[in-house]
């Protein structure tokens, strides 16, 4: 419910104005369409995710519940989703999202965590031509890691 096939096009659209459109949704449903393999409708939410955090990755909208306004920052967690979904796409689309998921982690701003990086790395491994990503990922992935705080 809420996802429509129509002229055998999918449309996106969260299935009632009720529910709230956050972080926690949007990574819910696109946690679900990436387990079901609906890679492509996971992606178009993650992208409608983006819109409602822009323009200058905030937007207000207005808290029903509350009465107040409230701004939509974009979460490392729905970066971390879509990722995780790239990773587990068994149809070798997963690279190509995994590419523009990362695009998008730049053009956002988004902090990514080593999670995200180690995902990505794992969707991309799986691709053609990805070289040149996969090394920039890793040499990341390294300066976090040296940079982290030791436990000692």
């Amino acid at each position: 419910r809420g996802m429509r096939r129509k002229g055998g096009q999918a449309q996106k659209r969260l299935p009632s104005n009720r529910i709230r459109r956050d972080s926690f949704t949007y990574s819910s449903i696109i946690n679900a369409l990436g387990v079901s393999g609906e890679l492509d409708l996971a992606f178009s939410l993650f992208e409608e995710y983006r819109a409602m955090c822009s323009p200058s990755l905030q937007s207000y909208g207005r808290d029903k519940d509350k009465g107040r306004a409230r701004k939509n920052y974009p979460s490392i967690v729905v970066y971390n989703t879509i990722a995780a979904g790239c990773e587990r796409d068994g149809t070798g689309r997963g690279a190509a999202y995994a590419e523009r998921v990362w695009q998008a982690i730049k053009d956002d701003e988004v902090e990514p965590e080593v999670y995200t990086i180690g995902t990505l790395v794992s969707a991309l491994e799986r691709g053609e031509d990805t070289r040149d990503l996969l090394l920039a990922l890793e040499s990341e992935l390294e300066d976090r890691v040296s940079s982290a705080p030791s436990g000692t």
